[in-house]
């Protein structure tokens, strides 16, 4: 998934190099429609607190550890996000728009809320998105599994851009992030020594069990 990523990565950044960011927003804009307004207001969502607590309890039936791995990814992720939105304070792209004296061109969604403040960079849901699905990745090891994961964290991100929350180089750096926070967690997992974190809840109960 890593290389892959690599190579998207610098495609995206370099078309953002030559395209203006809110060119973008515009562009992907002629794509909305019902099915795609709706789908990807449900895709968004999976890279928040929810999304995190069902696969944190889904894996206490797997392995306690990365069950543990996945909250303090999600708990590191939180914290990560808002310093780093506080310190760069980059406008939303309604702001952005309404700043430039372009606010009719921007292309609002029907139940979606334009955001206005200054906290457009990084894309939390970006590098939650891929937060997730990289510590997910890490701990399953499986090619095919890899792949889907790595298509749900590129909705994630996309999401963004096509409801109008986030700019390209929002969701690029987001995503990036993202994935440093998941390995950073699984590598001070991995040194966490202790058997009872490599069990999970079937195993415990029936370790439980044949003491008795």
């Amino acid at each position: 998934m890593l290389s892959l990523f690599v190579i998207l990565w610098l495609m995206l950044l370099l078309t953002r190099i030559f395209i203006d960011k809110g060119d973008i927003i515009l562009f992907i804009g002629k794509f909305h429609n019902d099915f795609l307004n709706g789908f990807f207001r449900v895709v968004t969502r999976m890279a928040e607190g929810i999304a995190y607590l069902l696969m944190a309890i889904l894996f206490l039936f797997i392995r306690f550890k990365s069950s543990i791995a996945i909250g303090i990814t999600g708990l590191t992720v939180m914290v990560v996000a808002n310093i780093l939105k506080s310190i760069f304070a980059y406008e939303r792209p309604f702001l952005y728009f309404q700043n430039n004296g372009m606010e009719s061109m921007y292309q609002k969604i029907e139940g979606v809320v334009p955001y206005v403040g200054l906290t457009s960079f990084p894309s939390g849901h970006a590098m939650a998105g891929f937060a997730l699905m990289g510590i997910i990745s890490l701990y399953i090891k499986n090619t095919y599994v890899d792949l889907l994961l790595f298509f749900i964290a590129c909705l994630i991100a996309f999401s963004r851009i096509y409801l109008g929350h986030h700019f390209l180089e929002d969701i690029l750096f987001g995503s990036i992030i993202g994935l440093g926070i998941s390995f950073l967690v699984f590598l001070m997992m991995e040194k966490w020594k202790n058997p009872k974190i490599e069990k999970s809840l079937l195993t415990f109960k029936n370790v439980q069990s044949s003491e008795v």
